[in-house]
């Protein structure tokens, strides 16, 4: 900075040096026009808003004003403009444009004609007047035409494409963005094409024409890697996650967003850094993930570091409807105080309006009424100027509430009735911009078609001026010939792979139902089994209690009756659950069995199984524990679900020894809940667990006090969990204990009568 001041006063020297020398002569003083540029190349090499440029172009001026230049003048004047455009001078800069237009017009020199109009363009689109941007950045076009100049000329559609894009007349954009581009292609600026392509493919999210969007952005993406560009780099990898954050990608999303980081952070670009980290931010909002608090956090640090005030209300909003959500109060409460404040100094009425309407609601959380309907009416003014009707909704909405707590009935009445006004106008015009919507796409869909019929005509015309007949002819024969035999050949591949295909599919039916039939009689001689033996025995028990009572009854004291009653009561109970569990089988099996799922609360049936298992836990002296949350709900077949219950928990009452444990809990995962009955009991050896997870045949083992079982119970619960859509998986240390685990999805979508036949 010390070498550009001290070269500055030298230059200013010789200016004064020519100006004192003019009253010596009747000619006008003449200063150097390689001065002249060696000042222009200083500007340039300077940055935009640095205090000595402004000066530098102030000497400029006067240099081409003692040398009667007129196109020195006007490039002096744009560069001044251009300075004063950089400072955010805007009514100062359009003045020296004014002057320059009119100085190229007195001339005759239109050399800098179509850089003036675009830079008027420029400021025209800064004050928010789209039109005269428009207007300006097509008379840019014509000027830069003029002078051969494409460089120029794609840059002006590009703004004027930009300028429609703002206004969401997305199919004119689309024009003009599609003209930009047919120029960038023919030049060799990785960086100019990049930029064309990114808002190209901005258009098509627009859209929401996901899959050409990330087309576009793709491309730029690829342009900007080969010219190694950081920061091109990061704002296409953040428009490709914001293309998967939409699609609910939102983990391929985050890590495209996490490059966007690593670049943005490479280019020293802090703003588009607290850009990504906020895009990151909202994937994990949407994901109802707390990382999201973290990032949104990160992004107001980082538009803080750059001073970007209009990023900063951004990122306060972010960070203080994270709290507001998260009941933070106090926090949310500080952040949106912050951003009114910003967002009335820089006088941005949609800004303000939204810091209201969230103090309203941190208000109305805080239970002080009066202070949230307070900023609720505040807030009707900045929304209705900048006419969000969404805010506006919102902000009656509230009202209507905090009246209606009031007891203000007519007012309450009022506000909703005004909430349901903006509703409608809501509801309509999203009808109107998805007509307008559906209609540009048309319209450009024939617009593209009308592009590629020009295209392909041009094509044919190239081949009909440079084709020789004779070849065209030859090749014509030849394709003719290949064709055929192509076709040919097609057919025989085709119908032999239809054939292949077919025997292919008869080998694996024949296979599959091979499978079954042995499944079906492996699961025919199991339930023979069980009834020739197993359910034979309990009655044999039972017919001897019973001769017993009926020939020693009076020879028995009180206590030996009990005993052989209650002997008899388990064996009898044991029977019950036996032929309950064969019945459900055999219905299972045969394809009768109903299966009614509805809404469930899963406590409630846990507990009620629980509490018919707890006398059985309780006469092995075995430790019963239920810890299920209350809000949790599933649809399932209930009776279904109470015969999986009773059977595991059962199951573990009967491998546990006096003393042990078996905790029952339950918990919702990844849109599935998990119920699992986890126990201290005997375990099984990994043989046990491989064979019982492995062939789905349950051998049934003695209990700790001798229970005999069949295995039925664990083989139904299987089978009707997978009914529900789930499954049921087992994990089993010997003389550690049992986990197993019934996970059942939350809502499920099964429409079936009855239960399918099972092969196992």
């Amino acid at each position: 900075m010390r070498t550009i001041s001290i070269k500055f006063g030298a230059l200013i020297s010789i200016i004064i040096s020519f100006t004192l020398l003019s009253g010596c002569s009747n000619e006008p003083p003449r200063v150097n026009s390689a001065l002249f540029d060696q000042i222009k190349k200083k500007i340039e090499e300077l940055p935009p808003t640095d205090s000595v440029k402004g000066q530098l172009t102030d000497s400029l001026l006067s240099i081409s004003e003692l040398n009667k230049n007129h196109s020195e003048k006007i490039l002096a004047l744009i560069l001044k403009s251009e300075y004063l455009m950089d400072n955010g001078k805007n009514d100062e800069a359009l003045i020296f444009l004014e002057r320059a237009e009119e100085t190229a017009h007195q001339t005759g020199d239109q050399t800098n004609l179509g850089r003036i109009f675009e830079n008027i363009g420029r400021i025209h689109y800064r004050k928010g007047e789209t039109d005269e941007a428009v207007s300006y950045f097509r008379e840019a076009v014509g000027g830069y035409r003029a002078v051969n100049d494409s460089t120029g000329m794609g840059s002006a559609y590009n703004n004027a494409g930009f300028a429609f894009w703002q206004k969401s007349l997305f199919d004119s954009s689309l024009i003009l963005f599609n003209e930009a581009l047919k120029i960038r292609e023919t030049l060799h600026n990785a960086d100019y094409l990049a930029t064309t392509l990114n808002n190209i493919g901005t258009v098509y999210f627009n859209w929401s024409l996901y899959d050409k969007a990330l087309e576009y952005y793709l491309r730029a993406l690829k342009l900007q890697q080969i010219a190694e560009n950081p920061l091109g780099i990061s704002i296409s990898l953040s428009n490709i996650g914001l293309v998967y954050k939409e699609t609910r990608q939102y983990e391929e999303a985050i890590e495209f967003y996490k490059k966007s980081i690593e670049n943005a952070i490479k280019a020293k670009d802090t703003s588009f850094i607290g850009y990504a980290y906020q895009g990151i931010g909202n994937a994990y909002q949407d994901m109802k993930n707390d990382s999201a608090g973290y990032f949104l956090n990160l992004s107001l640090e980082n538009y803080r570091n750059t001073k970007d005030l209009r990023g900063i209300m951004l990122g306060l909003l972010g960070v203080g409807s994270y709290n507001l959500k998260k009941g933070n109060f106090a926090d949310a409460q500080s952040y949106l105080n912050q951003m009114l404040v910003l967002a009335d100094s820089e006088k941005i009425p949609l800004r303000k309006a939204e810091a209201l309407v969230g103090l309203g609601k941190v208000k109305m959380g805080l239970g002080d009424l009066q202070a949230a309907k307070n900023y609720f009416n505040r807030a009707v003014e900045p929304a209705t100027e900048v006419r969000n009707l969404l805010l506006l909704s919102e902000v009656y909405e509230n009202l209507g509430k905090i009246y209606d707590q009031q007891g203000a009935v007519d007012s309450s009445l009022a506000s909703f009735k005004k909430h349901l006004d903006y509703s409608n106008q809501i509801n309509e015009e999203e009808k109107d911009r998805r007509l307008t919507g559906l209609k540009n796409k048309v319209r450009f869909q024939q617009y593209e078609e009308d592009l590629q019929n020009e295209r392909i005509q041009n094509q044919i015309q190239l081949i009909v001026l440079f084709a020789i007949m004779f070849l065209l002819i030859i090749i014509i024969i030849v394709a003719v010939v290949l064709y055929r035999f192509y076709k040919k050949q097609t057919a025989i591949n085709k119908e032999l792979s239809e054939k292949n295909e077919m025997i292919r599919q008869q080998t694996e039916a024949l296979e599959s139902a091979n499978l079954e039939l042995k499944e079906v009689n492996l699961a025919k001689e199991r339930l023979f089994s069980i009834i020739a033996h197993d359910l034979r025995s309990p009655f044999q028990v039972i017919l001897g209690f019973t001769e017993m009572l009926l020939t020693d009854i009076n020879d028995m004291s009180d206590e030996e009756k009990t005993e052989q009653i209650e002997a008899l009561y388990q064996t009898a109970t044991s029977s019950y659950r036996l032929v309950e569990n064969l019945l459900h089988l055999s219905a299972a099996k045969a394809g009768t069995l109903e299966f009614k799922p509805e809404k469930i609360e899963l406590a409630h049936i846990i507990g009620e199984v629980a509490t018919l298992s707890e006398k059985l836990a309780a006469a092995k002296k075995v430790k019963l524990f239920v810890s299920t949350p209350e809000e949790l709900e599933l649809v399932a077949d209930s009776n279904m679900l109470t015969l999986i219950l009773r059977n595991l928990i059962n199951n573990s009452i009967k491998y546990c020894n006096p003393g042990d444990i078996i905790q029952v809990s339950a918990c919702a995962e990844n849109d599935a809940i998990l119920i699992k009955v986890k126990d201290t009991g005997s375990g099984m050896t990994e043989e046990t667990l491989n064979n019982l997870l492995g062939s789905g045949i349950v051998k049934s083992q003695r209990g700790t006090s001798g229970e005999k079982g069949t295995g039925l119970g664990l083989d139904l619960s299987r089978d009707f969990a997978k009914k529900h859509g789930g499954d049921i998986l087992i994990e089993s240390t010997l003389d550690v204990g049992t986990t197993v685990t019934v996970i059942l999805p939350v809502a499920n979508e099964s429409s079936a009568a009855t239960v399918e036949s099972s092969s196992r």
